[in-house]
């Protein structure tokens, strides 16, 4: 899929722009005139400001937020609190960014344009809360929801890497010492296990077979590797589908469902911020999920929005969505039930984000000690064999 800018006009007759996630023009087009906006103009998002690496991480889009919202409910304008961010102590590629969305700002541009025309997956989900505010006039609520949902999703990485870091630092240097041991020190250690008049214990011999196929493959998967990261680095399609393909992984049981529950969260909360405020359900909606940062969501929001229109509730249409927790499901049901569907979404929203803090504990907890236990099994099997197989040859030799 690609970003496409539009300009357009509302049933109202008032007149509308933005950014659209579409195969293509034709399809950009039919998706707008489903939302009710008749296009005038449709063409390729502009490119980044920035070319290497995301625009924006969760850390650095949670402060930005937080800051935001606390200057907006202070009174100052959106412009003056833009320009005292790009003045503080963030990094130099951020104060860019602030600057530059600053000088936009003055010629009328909105700032949640200016910020999908950057590179990155995290700067987009903060153009889409900021979105929702704009269309809400609840930018400074929009962007404290945000600045919780950032935070979420910047602590479960920081958790996990900051456990991970000493096991995978180990294992790194294990798996150093293993290819020296099989590249360099194996074959020198071979005349001894192979001598004429020696037998080779089998668990040797299985070493040296090993050994063999990895210098034999080495080279050539390592070649493999390299192609596909510059695949991936060329070809936009195939990067996407890789894109796609994690996003699916990460929402699995293998991942413990933790995106899933940190992303749903944060469109619970722009949901019924939007809801609360008076938005139509299928604009809500819409709404909530253009501004996650998961490219299979937004596809699948577009499509439970036209179901909506159609005539679903809007609980079965959060339920079409990919990996959605069943709590949200049901909570949203039960909020359609009492009537009071907005409270019920952001409960969901607190619950989603206890359940993802619950599990983030969890996986950190077993993480760690099962990168250890695996790393000692390799060194340790390594060790058994080479011993036994030296304690045979010995015993050969008494005999």
């Amino acid at each position: 899929m690609a970003r496409f800018a539009y300009s357009g006009l509302t049933a109202e007759g008032k007149k509308a722009r933005g950014e659209i996630d579409a195969k293509g023009p034709s399809e950009a087009r039919d998706l707008l005139l489903a939302r009710s906006v008749t296009p005038v103009s449709i063409k390729l998002a502009a490119k980044s400001l920035f070319t290497g690496s995301d625009a924006l991480t969760d850390r650095e889009a949670s402060e930005i937020s937080r800051d935001l919202s606390r200057f907006l409910k202070a009174g100052l304008p959106l412009v003056a609190s833009i320009r005292a961010l790009a003045g503080s102590g963030y990094s130099r590629k951020t104060r860019t960014l602030l600057e530059a969305a600053a000088r936009e700002m003055e010629t009328g541009t909105p700032l949640s344009d200016i910020l999908f025309q950057q590179k990155g997956r995290v700067v987009h989900g903060l153009a889409g809360v900021i979105r929702v505010g704009e269309k809400t006039g609840r930018l400074g609520e929009a962007l404290e929801d945000a600045a919780r949902s950032f935070s979420l999703a910047a602590g479960f990485r920081e958790q996990v890497s900051g456990a991970l870091a000493y096991p995978a630092l180990i294992l790194t240097m294990v798996i150093g010492a293993l290819v020296v041991f099989v590249t360099y020190v194996l074959p020198n250690l071979r005349p001894l296990f192979e001598g004429p008049g020696v037998k080779t214990p089998e668990n040797i011999a299985l070493l040296f077979r090993i050994a063999d196929a990895l210098n034999l493959v080495g080279p050539a998967v390592l070649a493999l590797i390299l192609c596909v990261i510059l695949l991936l680095a060329l070809v936009p399609n195939l990067r996407r589908l890789a894109q796609s393909s994690l996003e699916t992984l990460s929402f699995s049981r293998v991942a413990m469902g933790l995106s899933g529950l940190i992303v749903y969260a944060g469109i619970a909360r722009r949901l019924s911020l939007g809801l609360s405020a008076g938005v139509t359900a299928p604009d809500a909606l819409s709404n909530a999920t253009a501004a996650s940062s998961y490219m299979t969501v937004r596809a699948a929001g577009q499509k439970a929005v036209q179901q909506l229109s159609a005539g679903i509730s809007l609980s079965k249409a959060i339920g079409t969505l990919p990996g959605v927790p069943e709590s949200f499901v049901n909570l949203a049901r039960a909020g359609e039930t009492a009537g009071k569907i907005a409270p019920a979404i952001r409960e969901a929203a607190d619950l989603l984000e206890q359940s993802a803090r619950s599990r983030t504990d969890r996986m950190v907890a077993l993480l760690a000690p099962a990168i250890t236990i695996f790393t000692g099994a390799i060194v340790g099997l390594v060790v058994v064999t080479i011993f036994s197989g030296l304690t045979g040859i010995a015993d050969g030799i008494l005999e």
